[in-house]
């Protein structure tokens, strides 16, 4: 609860009550404490119901604003309809201000964007690892173990989201979760997967080819994303929006011939969550981490690429932050420049 108008008291935290019963299962939870208090950044934590808190501060304030988000329903929270009624009681303007919490956390401060470039940092230790692993004979399940194991390693506190491991077909679905088919020769991988660190997500997605490199269509589709990756990150000035930034990934794969292919958003925010709280249709704010991340999906071809990095936002454009995964390593380069040369070749004669 926040009471701009109190001197001592203007964030209180409500936490549920203890349950000793339930703390034999889950483990005890930290008792009310300064210690507490400088975890959670806040003024006062109490236990149980805000209701005689939010009675009280009726007296001294003159508007009541409703700030939970609007997809939050009446079955996950009762702070709407308690802020109502102690409106009604004390006759206190209502304002609704849904907004305010994604606007807040669209934007990063520095003690966010640095556990989040931690968490880009261990991401990059298991994409070493996939690239070393995408080999045939192993299953996408060995592939997301060995992927899992080094961001553990790196010190990882959790998964951003579940691994995607999608070979050959299966990188044509967009949220392949049975990881269980084996690589094989021919193939490309698409690995969607990375790290949490402090509670703050990162968002990673490479497509590797298992024998080394990839075939002509493989390879035309691949010059196709990251040619749509390169496009957007042009665009993105100051003043951009990710409505706008759609807009580009959509005519870029509209010129390569792959508009129909392209399924998904260009990229989302991140933050606490992978997919995080902002505003697509605001300019997007310094501060902001969002991803790039077009793709293109031939279930009949037998295969899907996608490329993601995680871009910040600043006053002069963007800072890429997953610079040190590699988009294409050298021997996937010497392949699709070699199938550039071929085609070139073709065309002069």
């Amino acid at each position: 609860m926040l009471q701009p108008k109190s001197a001592y008291r203007k964030v209180v935290l409500f936490l549920k009550s203890r349950d000793p019963e339930a703390e034999r299962w889950t483990g005890p939870r930290e008792p009310i404490s300064p210690e507490l208090l400088k975890t959670y950044g806040v003024d006062r934590v109490r236990r149980g119901s805000p209701e005689s808190t939010l009675l009280d501060a009726g007296l001294r304030h003159d508007c009541v604003a409703i700030i939970a988000p609007a997809g939050s329903g009446k079955d996950d929270r009762g702070d709407d309809e308690l802020a109502l009624r102690v409106a009604s009681r004390f006759g206190l303007k209502v304002v609704y201000k849904r907004g305010l919490l994604a606007d807040l956390r669209a934007a990063h401060g520095p003690e966010e964007l640095e556990r989040m470039e931690r968490a880009i940092a261990i991401t990059a230790e298991g994409h070493n690892a996939v690239a070393r692993a995408t080999v045939a004979g192993v299953s996408e399940r060995d592939v997301q173990t060995q992927l899992e194991y080094a961001f553990f390693a790196a010190g990882g506190t959790g998964l951003s989201y579940s691994s995607i491991v999608g070979s050959g077909p299966n990188g044509a679905v967009l949220h392949w979760d049975k990881n269980s088919r084996i690589l094989q020769n021919g193939d490309v991988v698409v690995v969607d997967a990375a790290a949490e660190y402090g509670r703050y997500a990162s968002d990673v997605t490479r497509t590797y080819p298992v024998s080394g490199h990839f075939t002509a269509d493989q390879a035309r589709v691949y010059r196709a994303v990251y040619q749509a990756q390169e496009d957007i990150f042009a665009a993105i000035k100051p003043g951009v929006s990710m409505a706008e930034l759609q807009h580009v990934a959509e005519e870029s794969l509209r010129r390569a011939g792959y508009l129909a292919d392209f399924i998904h958003g260009f990229g989302h925010f991140v933050g606490l969550d992978v997919h995080d709280a902002g505003d697509t249709e605001k300019p997007i704010p310094v501060g902001a981490i969002f991803t790039v991340e077009p793709g293109v999906y031939l279930p009949a071809q037998g295969f899907g690429v996608r490329i993601e990095d995680e871009v910040l936002m600043t006053d002069h454009g963007y800072r890429m932050l997953t610079s040190s995964i590699p988009r294409n390593s050298r021997r996937w380069k010497r392949g699709l420049l070699a199938h550039a040369n071929e085609r070139g070749s073709r065309s002069a004669n």
